[in-house]
């Protein structure tokens, strides 16, 4: 009976802690606001492996954060598996960014750890497209040449090093629904943490609701991907290999 009421007491005080917390952080949520318009992106995502295919991980999450400027982007992140960590740096010069039009040329460099395996480099140089009508429609394109090593220890202290040169490419549409609502799809040779060869691209759709201060402080974005990763692709036997589920949470201040 003791016990009974004990487990009674322990959980109507959980109930309890737990209506503080959300209350807490919803009031919180709606008292802070970000920039629509800020320099600064923070987005952090979960994704779901439903088609493993040769992929050793089911689950991934990342972070990554990204400060833009008139003639100037960086982004810095880390994506973590059950099978490796990766970390990303890029940046990028701007020499045209008007109204409708924007060029950039910048370099990216990815590195991914095996666990107990090695590392995988991956140095690309691109040059990117941005065609924007202005709460309307966006699109995107990215053509590249990349440069992957991998460093195998071996037994003795010894490292084996092997490597190849390949393209990037990639192209992204984008429709705006009602200025919060971003409905897009397209296809690229790589992903933010994933740098394969040209013959293995990845075809992208999602949704994303970029808040203007309607249903969500002004700043805050949610958005859920879709993700299908083909090999072979440009062969007769060309075959999807994963699917990937994505969600998206992130700020921009």
């Amino acid at each position: 009976a003791n016990m009974k009421i004990t487990i009674k007491k322990h959980a109507v005080f959980f109930v309890f802690v737990l209506l503080f917390s959300m209350r807490t952080v919803h009031a919180a949520a709606f008292s802070f606001s970000g920039n629509e318009n800020g320099p600064h992106d923070i987005s952090a995502a979960f994704i779901f492996n439903t088609k493993k295919g040769i992929e050793p991980s089911i689950f991934y999450a990342d972070l990554l954060y990204k400060y833009s400027c008139s003639f100037a982007e960086a982004v810095a992140g880390v994506q973590l598996t059950s099978a490796n960590a990766d970390i990303l740096i890029k940046g990028m010069y701007i020499p045209l960014n008007i109204l409708y039009h924007k060029i950039g040329v910048g370099t990216t460099y990815h590195m991914s750890g095996l666990y107990n395996v090695g590392t995988i480099h991956d140095i690309v140089a691109a040059f990117e497209y941005t065609l924007t009508k202005p709460d309307r429609f966006i699109f995107f394109a990215q053509a590249g040449y990349m440069y992957q090593w991998m460093c195998t220890p071996v037994p003795g202290g010894k490292m084996i090093v092997t490597g190849q040169y390949s393209k990037t490419g990639a192209f992204h549409c984008t429709a705006i629904i009602k200025k919060e609502w971003y409905v897009g799809g397209g296809m690229s040779s790589y992903e933010n943490f994933r740098y394969p060869v040209f013959v293995t691209p990845s075809i992208q759709f999602d949704v994303y609701y970029r808040s203007k201060g309607t249903l969500i402080p002004e700043g805050l974005y949610i958005g859920l991907e879709a993700c299908l990763r083909y090999s072979d692709f440009f062969t007769l036997t060309a075959y999807p290999e994963n699917f990937l589920i994505k969600s998206v949470v992130g700020i921009k201040l």
